[in-house]
């Protein structure tokens, strides 16, 4: 026998007509809508997350759709094939239950009943219940064709008497925002077993973000002014709309109400108008919106980076803009043809400037041009640019006379930076209106540089300048331009990091790649070179096996490659870079052609070298014998 526990007719506008529902012997929730004038029966029924889905119902295929610890099972019929199709079905769910079952058609409840009835052997298999967590002010940024954005609020689950009710605060909802966004849709809806409202609208020529924002201060504003008597009515008029749905979208309406019904909620509460006044509306809005931010869901179209072209400032300093998507952006400025100590000093000012104001920075030396890079919100970079303009020009970095700052000048590296070491690289939202003008404003007061004469370059061999002090020799190797130039730096600079007392750096000036090998110590000069001889050619001599290759390439993709901050500081840096490997060049790297790089280098005597310190002591010279004289031997 069926049991009928509840069962309830509701008038509906044209479309639906009589809604049935009741509960079996074995407490499964079950629905019948008729839907007069239609051909076909939609059957929906929600089942266990385990069972196994036939492959058809009545001849018909089962479409399978996923839900939170569970599966919902759906088929279209004919009407004809109603009573087989529900006995089928019927027979499907006996042995793993189901969480609930609707029929919406043409065929009424009575016609069905005998059919129906064999869903007494049904077990009912509810589904689980899980929090429904709404991360309120939260947002999710995602790239898609077109801009736009949905944002959702909380509301009453299907099992709440309130739901009931938001049919009608939907409604109101969408008619407030109409009047400010005329192409707002408002829709309830169910997502992994939660009720949510989603307000969703295309941003148009407004950027995604900025419409988040002002659609939340009007939400945030409705609930400040109640409904009308006449906004009642006309959201009760729109409530309609839902029911209609099932005329022409049957299917997924009664996919909806399945899951809906095993939730605990009452589909004739769905489909039809609810009776509401001004005052419960009001409180309804009140419990969604009020003191809620909703998640938010922007979709921005996919754009990819695009370069302006460089610029190049009165007092020599170089722009570089690029355009990215997104809110954020970066100014990285980096120094060339710069002494490394001045270079570094300059940019670790700036990094400083930027950090007090809470900024993010980061520092980095692309084989040997120092670079600072600064994120923040976009709104922020005029500060960000002033800010390190400021920082960069608040230092005036001590001259050095030591033997770094004799070879630093014979490489033609200035002692402090003029307008012309400044290279700024701006990574800006499409939308913003500052760049290369901020930019001039504050970094084109620099001084532009002098001529100046500067140390005369030494030729090859040991430029050695005697004194008391303790001996130090650096030694300058000339690499070639290239991405295995730059590989096989790294490379020498790493097995050299191995020898005690030895330093190196990788520099950049005016279109070279160079290495410096420095060390100090021992006795004299002379004996502090014979030792630094034998250790380059211990370490230029040896073969560039491919995983050595391979792990000094890694080091330099490090240094150049990264996120965005890095990336911008790349930019900058370029500026003074004989070569910008790309990370194809990197990660392919040759260990035949950096090996061939090695293998070229001169030995240590036909460098050019650098070096001060003692001589070795002169030799004692020996007292001189005193002369014999010998007699001539006797005559005989």
């Amino acid at each position: 026998m069926l049991a009928l526990g509840v069962t309830l007719a509701a008038a509906l506008p044209a479309g639906a007509q009589v809604t049935s529902e009741w509960r079996t012997g074995r407490d499964v929730p079950v629905a019948v809508i008729e839907v007069v004038g239609g051909d076909v029966e939609h059957l929906a029924a929600v089942v266990p997350a385990d069972a196994v889905p036939p492959a058809a119902i009545a001849g018909f295929p089962v479409t399978v759709r996923p839900r939170r610890g569970a599966q919902l099972w759906s088929v279209t019929v004919p009407s004809l094939l109603a009573p087989q199709a529900v006995a089928d079905l019927a027979g499907q769910l006996s042995a793993g239950g189901a969480g609930a079952v609707v029929a919406l058609g043409a065929v009424p409840a009575r016609e069905l009943q005998d059919a129906l009835a064999a869903l007494d052997a049904v077990p009912a298999r509810p589904l689980p219940r899980t929090r429904c967590v709404l991360a309120d002010g939260g947002v999710a940024v995602q790239l898609g064709s077109s801009n736009r954005v949905e944002l959702v609020f909380a509301l009453p689950p299907p099992d709440d008497p309130r739901a009931d009710l938001t049919p009608a605060l939907v409604a109101w909802v969408q008619a407030r925002l109409a009047a400010e966004f005329p192409d707002v849709r408002v829709e309830s809806e169910l997502q992994d077993g939660c009720a949510r409202m989603a307000v969703r609208l295309a941003a148009g020529n407004e950027h995604p973000r900025a419409l988040v924002r002002r659609l939340r201060q009007r939400l945030a504003a409705l609930t400040s002014t109640p409904a009308t008597a006449e906004e009642v009515a006309r959201a009760l008029a729109a409530c309609q709309a839902r029911a209609v749905q099932a005329a022409v979208r049957g299917g997924p309406v009664a996919r909806d109400l399945a899951e809906r019904l095993a939730l605990g909620g009452r589909v004739a509460a769905v489909l039809a108008t609810p009776v509401v006044d001004a005052a419960t509306l009001a409180e309804l809005a009140r419990q969604v919106l009020g003191g809620h931010a909703g998640f938010a869901t922007v979709v921005e179209q996919e754009r990819r980076p695009q370069d302006e072209a460089r610029q190049t400032l009165d007092n020599g300093a170089v722009v570089q803009v690029r355009w990215i998507p997104g809110e954020i952006g970066v100014v990285a400025v980096a120094l060339g043809n710069v002494a490394p100590r001045a270079g570094h000093e300059v940019v670790a000012a700036a990094a400083t400037a930027a950090a007090r104001k809470g900024w993010m920075t980061t520092v980095r030396e692309l084989a040997g041009v120092p670079a600072v890079a600064v994120a923040a919100p976009a709104a922020a970079l005029t500060d960000v640019i002033e800010q390190v303009s400021d920082g960069v020009t608040s230092v005036r970095p001590a001259a050095h006379d030591d033997l770094e700052a004799v070879v630093m000048r014979s490489l033609g590296l200035a002692d402090v930076p003029a307008g012309e070491a400044f290279s700024i690289a701006l990574a800006l939202p499409a939308d913003l209106e500052v760049g290369s003008e901020a930019v001039g404003k504050f970094f084109g007061s620099i001084p532009p540089g002098q001529v100046t004469a500067g140390a005369a370059p030494g030729g090859p061999g040991l430029n050695w300048t005697v004194s008391a002090d303790a001996p130090e020799i650096v030694g300058v190797v000339e690499l070639p331009p290239t991405a295995a130039g730059m590989v096989a730096a790294q490379l020498l600079r790493d097995r050299l990091a191995l020898e005690p007392g030895i330093t190196t750096m990788l520099l950049a000036p005016a279109g070279r790649l160079v290495l410096t090998v420095a060390a100090a110590g021992g006795p004299h000069v002379p004996a502090l070179d014979t030792r630094l001889a034998g250790v380059w050619k211990k370490a230029a001599a040896a073969k560039a096996p491919a995983g050595e290759v391979a792990t000094a390439a890694r080091e330099v993709l490090a240094a150049f490659y990264g996120d965005v901050g890095a990336a911008t500081a790349r930019v900058a840096a370029a500026a003074f870079l004989p070569i910008v490997p790309t990370e194809a060049d990197l990660l392919g790297a040759d260990a035949a052609e950096v090996g061939k790089v090695v293998a070229a280098l001169p030995a240590w005597e036909k460098l050019t070298r650098y070096a001060r310190g003692q001589a070795p002591p002169a030799a004692t010279p020996r007292p001189a014998r005193p002369a014999v004289r010998k007699s001539n031997p006797p005559r005989g």
